[in-house]
């Protein structure tokens, strides 16, 4: 469902990884690279031949050689040769070993490279010890497989079906990628190789594939631009254009690592075989910590030496996978496994009876002509045989037919893979080592995500080191981790003993931890309401037993948090679509990422981790917008639903502690926004309309438009909606309910609340909705801190006593209002320490704003009334006046979420911020000009604070325009007499030099400021306001939430009327305290007996205090949760299949393209056969036998239009099979299988 998403999703999100990856192995490449040349120049060998023997057709020697290659010949075995005139050359007498020349990095020219990966290559005799090459290979740093794939068939071309080969490229990569897998082939550019290299070079999947090239020296074409030069590290560059010689071919370029294989000899083929097995089964038996390397055989067309090799393979219990319709062999041992398994039951200890031999007799007659003679009526009974022989373990055998097929070739490889490891290991590994391709095909196949995952399981996940198969830890890995990111945050988590979260080489490392210890660093990282679910100590009711950890179900949710917190991201997207409430378990990775970055010093990795929090917000904001455009009401339900794995957060919250305004800016936070605004009125209400109702409460009923009941059937009937100890009066129309006696449980003796089954609003009713909606309160805050601003002016203008009056006692109670409210805002906050409260806090700007006029308010009063003197008067006017400007401009506040003027005050604050940095320079300048220009007019000047002052105020005052002439020509009254300009009493003459120099300073120090600092100035301040005006949602939109969960959650009374509401919510607090540590005491019967007066204190409470149920906070019941869950599983189906539809219709359009371009060059090829067919040959006619050879040629002219109008009929059938599939119909075309030969 999610393939294509997933991987576009992988690939972008892997770039930047991966070329950290790059950039930091760029070193350690340089440094192995010296040390494997150095060890290679010593160790490995190369052969050359030492005796000449001529062969029987030419002077050449029988190693393939011209006779003035022999350069080191030895004379005595020569004279020994030349006297034997028949010897055969034998490469074990007639050649000598000696230190190869060629070995290193190899540079493919004229041939594009994806990558920058530095391949490898060495010369080697083709009797080297394995043990070498494996050491060569660890210090080449290839890091050990899981798997290996050795490729061999057809040296031709071979799949004449694209489909087949788009397939075939496509699952190899998906095996390599998921399965940790090396690839082993002929490494030349030829047949099946060079479509292996096809698949290497499209990859989209950026990590680095090992493909292993064994091939004869002999054979390579340009074989001398790899002998190495002067510069022992120096690249070779090998060259690939143009047609190799005879019996000559290149090497592929998308390979990575390369052994020629040497024995001497020139221009013979299949030399290596020998060598290539050993190697093969040296690595098959390096040790991992479950056991061999399991080596699987992939068999694409071929001839007879492939037919050679699978028996080798499946002899040595090797795997083998057939890729039927490639041709050759394949198609042979392929027809011949189905008709073994389909008759098995006629057939005897899996012998091939006589009809069954006869039928493929018949089969290999009918391959006999394509495979050029390899196979003739002579080898026609040991073929036979030796398929018989690979018959003879058909549980080695594994059957791939592309897409015709009911198995990928992924799939047919984890299957080889699970008779080795076992899926635990596989899926344990697959996630420590972010393999999300083997995560996603273990989850398909294999494992069960809920009994994988146990808490042992998910202990050790974060407990134990990276480990591979091969059981050693990895660098790159434990480097990619954020264990350096959580050792800097146990600096600050003294109370948190986490081993885990310090440096891998600290001594203080725990040796074992618990998963409460990550609730812990998730709550230092995004606050202690998260993740409660790993604690069983708090939010428990008196009497439960605490909870063992053990009690908790682990979900996927926890090995999603893992992989986030580990930085896997690949794993963590897979895990995404697993885990409930998607859309929430995004914002929260990209939380955690947001807030790892912070900590992290490394740029690289701040950078990488930043990109995919980056994806997560992505996610999570595509589903909201799916979400919003499918069904409205139940998006908002969504945002709005308290959520237990986060502590009884919701969407919402969870994205504005983030500060994601990216999410709070969608369309359907803003419409959820202005519902929640309204509260229960419409928003069609104008504001001349509330104003008016306002002005005169009776029009309420009649000229107010409210929202109609909700039928809250997906409400929640548990503790939330119960009297006793809960809420019981609804504050908005989405929640108003009424109390009805009758409901009472006498069982239980709980009041519950019965909904009112009526749609229509009482007139009591409405007052209610009326005066609790935000919008209302708001309107009434801002008349009454208007009235308070205009009572504060006036008693500041007029009323200013030391005496106290009735004014001073209004302002008093207000300012005390205003205290209260916000202590009560601080303690509302859902954090458990009162350090983290305060410093959620005084993050808010305008919060330290209303602490500083409090504070003013309170110090300035003090000093009026306290010391009633003409100096403290003066004092507490100038208080008392910055405070009243300061409350003048918190009314800036009440705008800050209005679209107009609230972006105007975010360019305001960016422009200050942008005016720090310009200041900077401008006082330099200020200071570099005010103090020579002093210095000049009056030099020896006495310092005092009047001198300090008077060098600053003549450049302050030239910014603004003032020049002030007259101090640099002087007064006509000034003096040089110092006993006359020192007492004052009259001013000093500048010197005469001034006079010219500073006019000329002040010049040049006047274009610097006033023009091109100024205009500097300008010019940021403009970039800040255009930067601000494209983001203007997502400016508003925080403030916005902001503005209106604080009156939702104000007292419906105004100031300073509020503070009689406080003031009963104090008393029942202290009530509540008192009556719970009664009840205690007293015994079962006589807490029975109090219910009725508790839940009637409680609705009273209610009424009288508004302290209501938060509008972006609610619970509904179980059934209602999951008609959610399986809501958004719909959108997010919905979602992937857009995103495939769109592929796939992408690769339709250009299959389309090139199938017309197919039928075209078809068409043209079938007209020139017709024509060839038509014209007899001029050479034909002087033929004195000319009648075989014509006989022969128009046969072959035939039997080629045939093909070529087959292939006509299949690609017009094909054509009009993606015509269909656009229109979303699904129709399968069979392609023709044809036979290619092996060279």
């Amino acid at each position: 469902m999610d393939s294509e998403y997933n991987s576009t999703m992988s690939n972008q999100g892997g770039k930047r990884r991966h070329s950290r990856q790059k950039i930091s192995n760029k070193s350690k490449s340089a440094t192995s690279t010296k040390k494997a040349a150095k060890w290679i120049e010593k160790t490995i060998k190369m052969r050359k031949c030492a005796h000449y023997i001529p062969s029987e057709d030419n002077e050449d020697c029988q190693c393939g050689y011209q006779k003035e290659d022999h350069t080191e010949i030895d004379p005595l075995n020569q004279e020994e040769t030349s006297s034997k005139s028949m010897a055969q050359w034998n490469f074990s007498q007639h050649t000598r070993t000696q230190p190869t020349n060629a070995f290193g990095n190899i540079e493919f020219v004229d041939v594009y490279q994806r990558d920058n990966i530095e391949r490898k290559f060495v010369r080697v005799d083709i009797q080297t010890d394995m043990s070498k090459m494996l050491k060569l290979m660890h210090m080449w740093g290839m890091e050990q497989p899981n798997l290996l794939i050795s490729v061999t068939g057809g040296a031709e071309d071979f799949i004449r079906n694209p489909m087949l080969q788009d397939s075939f490229q496509r699952g190899l990569m998906k095996a390599v990628h998921s399965l940790g897998a090396w690839i082993i082939t002929g490494g030349t550019h030829t047949g099946v190789i060079k479509y292996v290299g096809e698949a290497v070079r499209s990859d989209r999947n950026l990590k680095p594939v090992i493909a292993i090239g064994i091939a004869p020296w002999g054979v390579i074409h340009n074989r001398e631009y790899l002998e190495c030069k002067k510069e022992l590290f120096e690249s070779a560059r090998y060259h690939v254009k143009g047609k190799p010689n005879p019996n000559e071919m290149y090497l592929d370029p998308s390979h990575s690592h390369f052994f020629l294989v040497d024995d001497g000899t020139q221009h013979k083929f299949e030399i290596e075989i020998p060598f290539r097995a050993g190697l093969e089964k040296k690595i098959s038996k390096m040790k991992t910590s479950k056991g061999d390397v399991p080596v699987v055989m992939l068999v694409v067309g071929g001839g007879r030496s492939t037919l050679n090799m699978v028996k080798s393979a499946l002899q040595r219990d090797t795997h083998t996978v057939i890729v039927k319709g490639s041709g050759g062999v394949a198609d042979i041992l392929a027809d011949a496994f189905r008709r073994n398994e389909k008759d098995k039951n006629d057939s005897k200890n899996n012998q091939i009876q006589d009809s069954k031999r006869n039928e493929m007799h018949m089969n290999l007659n009918a391959y006999a002509e394509k495979m050029k003679g390899i196979c003739t009526e002579q080898d026609m009974d040991d073929t036979i045989q030796q398929i018989q022989d690979c018959l003879a373990k058909p549980s080695l055998l594994h059957i791939y037919e592309g897409d015709l097929g009911n198995q990928d070739l992924d799939a047919i490889m984890l299957e080889i893979l699970q008779k080795t490891f076992k899926p635990e290991d596989m899926m344990f590994y697959a996630i420590k080592s972010n393999n999300a391709d083997l995560v996603k095909l273990l989850l398909v196949k294999t494992v069960d995500l809920k009994t994988f995952l146990t808490k042992e399981t998910l202990e050790k996940l974060y407990n134990d080191p990276v480990r591979t198969f091969k059981g050693v830890s990895s660098k790159e890995m434990e480097k990619d981790s954020v264990r350096t990111f959580m050792g800097l945050c146990c600096k600050e988590m003294e109370k948190v003993p986490i081993g885990i979260f310090k440096d891998v080489s600290s001594k203080e490392m725990k040796k074992e931890f618990k998963l409460k210890d990550v609730m812990h660093l998730v709550q230092h990282l995004l606050g202690d309401k998260y993740l409660m679910h790993y604690e069983g100590k708090k939010n428990k009711k008196v009497g439960d037993e605490p909870k063992k950890e053990s009690d908790f179900e682990i979900t996927s949710l926890d090995l999603f948090l893992w992989s986030v917190l580990n930085n896997k991201q690949d794993v963590a997207k897979l895990l995404w679509y697993h885990v409930e409430d998607k859309m929430a378990a995004a914002l929260v990775a990209h939380a955690l990422l947001s807030a790892m970055s912070c900590k992290i010093e490394d740029r690289e990795l701040c950078a990488e981790i930043e990109e995919n929090g980056s994806e997560f917000m992505t996610l999570a904001i595509q589903v909201a917008q799916e979400c919003h455009e499918e069904d409205e009401k139940k998006t908002q339900d969504m945002l709005i639903r308290r959520m237990k794995q986060w502590g009884n957060t919701t969407c919402i919250e969870i994205a504005v502690n983030a500060h994601d305004k990216g999410f709070i800016s969608q369309q359907v936070c803003l419409d959820l926004f202005d519902k929640i605004w309204m509260g229960g009125l419409r928003q069609k209400n104008r504001i001349k309309i509330l104003l008016a109702c306002m002005a005169f409460p009776p029009l309420i009923p009649l000229l107010a438009h409210f929202e109609e009941k909700e039928d809250d059937h997906q409400n929640s009937s548990n503790d939330e909606s119960e009297i006793h100890g809960q809420e019981a009066i609804c504050c908005f129309s989405s929640q108003r309910c009424k109390v009805n006696p009758a409901s009472k449980h006498k069982s239980d003796g709980k009041l519950y609340i019965k909904e009112n089954a009526n749609q229509i609003l009482t007139v009591l009713e409405k007052f209610q909705t009326f005066y609790t909606a935000p919008i209302i309160i708001f309107m009434h805050n801002v008349i009454s801190f208007i009235a308070f601003l205009l009572l504060y002016s006036y008693v500041l203008i007029s009323k200013l006593k030391s005496q106290i009056s009735v004014e001073d006692i209004i302002l008093m109670i207000w300012v005390a209002s205003f205290f209260i409210g916000e202590v009560i805002q601080v303690t509302r906050r859902r954090e458990t320490s009162i350090y983290r409260k305060l410093k959620l806090y005084v993050t808010d700007g305008w919060n330290v704003l209303d602490m500083l006029t409090i504070l003013l308010f309170i110090n300035g009063m003090a000093v009026l009334k306290i010391n009633p003197q003409p100096l403290a008067l003066e004092s507490a006017e100038v208080i008392l006046g910055i405070d009243l400007a300061l409350f003048y401009l918190r009314i800036l506040h009440i705008f800050h979420a209005q679209r107009q003027i609230g972006p105007k005050l975010v360019m305001i604050i960016n422009m200050v911020s942008d005016l720090g940095y310009l200041a900077a320079i401008i006082g330099v300048v200020i200071l570099a000009y005010a103090v020579s220009s002093y210095a000049i007019l009056y030099p020896n000047t006495e310092l005092t604070i009047d001198t300090l002052i008077g060098i600053l105020k003549r450049p302050y005052w030239n910014i603004f325009g003032e020049l002030m002439l007259e101090e640099i020509e002087g007064a006509d009254n000034c003096s040089d007499n110092i006993a006359l300009y020192g007492n004052g009493t009259v001013p000093r003459c500048p010197t005469q030099a001034g006079k010219y120099a500073v006019p000329v300073m002040m010049g040049i120090y006047m274009l610097m400021t006033n023009i091109l600092l100024l205009s500097l100035l300008i010019a940021t301040f403009s970039y800040s306001i255009e930067k601000v005006k494209q983001d203007t949602d997502l400016h508003c939109s925080l403030h916005r939430y902001n503005l209106i969960c604080e009156y939702c959650t104000k007292p419906w009374l105004a100031h300073p009327f509020a503070f009689l509401v406080y003031l009963l919510q104090i008393m029942f607090f202290i009530y509540e305290k008192c009556y719970s540590l009664c009840m205690k005491s007293n015994s079962k019967c006589e807490k029975c007996q109090k219910k009725s007066e508790e839940c009637q204190c409680h609705l009273l409470k209610r009424c009288l205090t508004r302290k209501g149920k938060n509008a972006f906070k609610r619970k509904f019941s179980e059934s209602y949760i999951v008609e959610l869950h399986e809501f958004e599983e719909l959108i997010i189906s919905k979602l992937n299949q857009n995103k495939e539809g769109d592929h796939t219709e992408s690769k339709a359009n250009t299959s389309d393209i090139r199938i017309k371009q197919l039928v075209s060059k078809v068409n043209d090829l079938q007209q020139a056969v017709t024509r060839n067919q038509d014209m007899p040959s001029p050479d034909q006619k002087k033929m004195t036998g000319p009648e075989p050879r014509s006989t022969n040629l128009e046969k072959r002219m035939k039997k080629m239009e045939k093909q070529m109008k087959s292939i006509s009929t299949v690609l017009q059938k094909i054509d009009v099979s993606l015509r269909e599939l656009k229109h979303g119909a699904k129709q399968t075309i069979p392609g023709p299988t044809g036979v290619d030969v092996e060279c």
